[in-house]
């Protein structure tokens, strides 16, 4: 059967003919040529993705162009659903799959359905650490300073000591790396760009033990302040949610012993074990009563005594008063 092939943008009038169509008019066999016109609108394709299906294992990257003159915002539910903002022309859209079980997925991606066969080895640990943001996919201004933070979210049980950060060091530095990660804390590292004005896409490589995380950088420079993106600024919020930190969720009544973050899924997810609270602060009831007890006694003592002295007196007069009167002395 023969295609037409219709321009991406092309607004055209077609003509559709077939000669010798064999049919019946009016109860009698014939042969004509039919003959239908036709009109493709010019509307333009909002976006257009490079991807059919994939098959993978590892963290992955989708392009998309934007087939229009201003920025469009799309929706994206892989791992998490998230808005994705598009820029005119070519796009990038990263993927983590660390934290996915394996298995078939439909990824949606806007207004597309993405077919994603994950193969992933069950025998593999998802890892301890995490970066937070997931990614830096960043437009700044031309001429401005380029200076980023990011965190790592240990979510394992035991501290780790032996680990180091792999990366471009001609595009930029990376601070605040502390001597030990320890066991349910998050830190925060600074990322400082060295060359002004260079478009960056590089990967930070951290390893430790037998795993490694990866962390893309992906920053351009632009004159249009309408089009500066900066993710994740300000924001309290960690990209994962509460179970993939590892994390619970806290009763009313029960407390924290480690770090308590926002998840995208829970606003106060526990990174360390929850406990009941202790009745501490009731505590000053008990020492009020004790107090009121003491206030008591004092004032049922100073009774008593000043009753005794009184009866005392009384009996020193009866006495006094049988050594003249005997008949007092019968009784007392």
């Amino acid at each position: 059967m023969p295609l037409l092939d219709f321009g991406e943008n092309e607004s055209q009038e077609y003509m559709f003919l077939i000669e010798d169509l064999a049919t019946t008019e009016q109860g009698q066999n014939v042969e004509i040529d039919f003959q239908q016109n036709f009109t493709v609108s010019g509307e333009t394709i909002p976006y257009t993705i490079n991807k059919g299906f994939i098959v993978t294992s590892d963290n992955f990257e989708i392009e998309i162009t934007l087939n229009r003159d201003l920025d469009e915002e799309i929706l994206v539910d892989f791992p998490e659903e998230r808005a994705v903002l598009l820029k005119p022309g070519q796009n990038k859209i990263f993927f983590d799959v660390e934290n996915s079980d394996g298995g078939f997925y439909e990824i949606s991606v806007g207004d597309y359905l993405i077919p994603l066969d994950l193969l992933k080895n069950p025998g593999r640990q998802v890892p301890d650490l995490k970066f937070d943001p997931f990614e830096i996919d960043s437009v700044i201004l031309i001429d401005s300073d380029g200076i980023y933070t990011f965190k790592i979210i240990h979510t394992g049980l035991e501290n780790i000591e032996d680990f180091y950060f792999e990366y471009n060091q001609d595009f930029f530095d990376i601070t605040g790396i502390p001597d030990i990660i320890e066991a349910g804390e998050i830190y925060e590292f600074g990322l400082n760009l060295k060359i002004p004005n260079e478009p960056i896409d590089e990967t930070i490589y951290l390893t430790y033990g037998d795993e490694s995380v990866f962390f893309p950088v992906n920053i351009i420079y632009t004159e249009n302040e309408e089009e500066i993106i900066v993710p994740g600024e300000k924001s309290e919020e960690v990209s994962y949610s509460c179970s993939v930190l590892k994390g619970v969720e806290c009763g009313n009544q029960e407390s924290c012993s480690g770090n308590v973050v926002s998840s995208l899924d829970v606003n106060e997810c526990c990174l360390g074990q929850c406990s009941e609270e202790e009745s501490g602060s009731l505590a000053w009831v008990g020492w009020l009563l004790g107090f009121i007890l003491v206030i008591v006694l004092l004032f049922v003592g100073i009774k008593y005594f000043r009753t005794r002295k009184q009866k005392d007196v009384f009996r020193r007069k009866v006495r006094e008063a049988g050594k003249t009167m005997p008949v007092f002395s019968l009784f007392f």
